[in-house]
């Protein structure tokens, strides 16, 4: 079994991945260029939604202007994201395809340079278990990355320009999700590594039970081997309940800080209100866009254990 693998050699075996696949390459590129794009309109959504409720809570009418501009942002956002996504996949199945050959490739030459150096186990839970776990760490999560940073701006800003006292309130939550994330998240990679060699050993060691199962039945070893896929395979089910455990804590921080955000927002924003420190047209624009500063953070953190999965997977296939 391959030695545990540092987190330097992960972020490495990211890096390595992102710069030798132009499909890649070029899809974190067209996130960074659509992020820009996707951000004003989600804000143009938020201002939309808000003029529209004022119209109708505080002068009776329908704004035609702002049901317009509601529909054409969420109609943008929709057709954005689609194109991101499908990109994403395209990238991602480019990159799994060109692993798999030469993770073939390199365990033909081992193979024939020194037969037996290489278990068909080890290959076969690469190819099968691991590789799949690149897709979303490709199609999502390095796409997500300038999208989170410029949307964090963009809304701010939105917000700041309608009512700067929600603004304040908002900012200090980002950099405070930051820190949660990276602390969850470096927790989350040692999890994700010790899960992955569990499940390298459970199918490496039950390929080769398989394929010997004559020549130990014939020297009476196939209940001492049954004891051991067994025990393997407890270890596997123990890392991938640490491994749920941990993504319900990293998904539980996230949304308690969100929603701590937003209620900060809607508490302050409603006693200005009731007070009549504040109009309603600058409160709701600041209210609506709260949700949507956290929505991409989200997005991102619950494909970070994906993400983790990935890079210890990178970090085995490099090794």
């Amino acid at each position: 079994m391959r030695q545990r693998v540092p987190r330097s050699r992960r972020l490495d075996a990211g890096r390595a991945l992102l710069a030798g696949d132009p499909g890649v390459r070029r899809h974190v590129q067209r996130s960074a260029v659509a992020a820009l794009p996707l951000a004003l309109l989600v804000a143009a959504q938020g201002y939309g939604l808000a003029a529209m409720v004022v119209a109708l809570a505080q002068h009776g009418r329908f704004d035609a202007t702002a049901a317009a501009v509601l529909l054409g942002a969420a109609l943008g956002r929709g057709v954005l994201g689609w194109w991101l996504e499908r990109a994403g996949r395209r990238a991602a199945a480019g990159a799994i395809g060109r692993l798999r050959q030469e993770l073939v490739a390199d365990a033909a030459r081992l193979t024939a340079a020194s037969p037996g150096a290489l278990r068909p186990g080890e290959v076969a839970a690469d190819v099968v278990t691991q590789l799949p776990a690149i897709e979303s760490y490709v199609g999502r999560f390095l796409a997500g990355g300038p999208i989170v940073g410029v949307t964090t701006v963009v809304v701010l800003v939105a917000v700041f320009i309608t009512d700067p006292l929600s603004a304040l309130l908002l900012a200090p939550t980002v950099p405070l999700l930051g820190v949660f994330m990276w602390l969850v998240g470096t927790e989350s990679g040692r999890i994700a590594e010790q899960r992955l060699a569990s499940l390298q050993l459970l199918g490496a060691h039950l390929l080769d039970v398989l394929r010997g199962l004559v020549d130990l039945r014939a020297h009476g070893r196939a209940g001492f081997q049954r004891s051991q896929v067994r025990m393997a395979a407890a270890q596997y089910r123990e890392q991938t309940m640490a491994t749920l455990r941990s993504a319900f804590m990293s998904g539980l921080v996230l949304e308690l800080i969100a929603m701590l955000g937003t209620a900060l927002v809607a508490v302050f924003g409603g006693v200005r209100l009731a007070e009549g420190h504040a109009e309603l047209a600058a409160i709701l624009p600041a209210l609506v866009l709260a949700p949507e500063l956290y929505a991409p953070i989200r997005r991102l953190g619950a494909g970070y254990h994906d993400a983790a999965d990935a890079r210890a997977a990178l970090a085995r296939l490099a090794a």
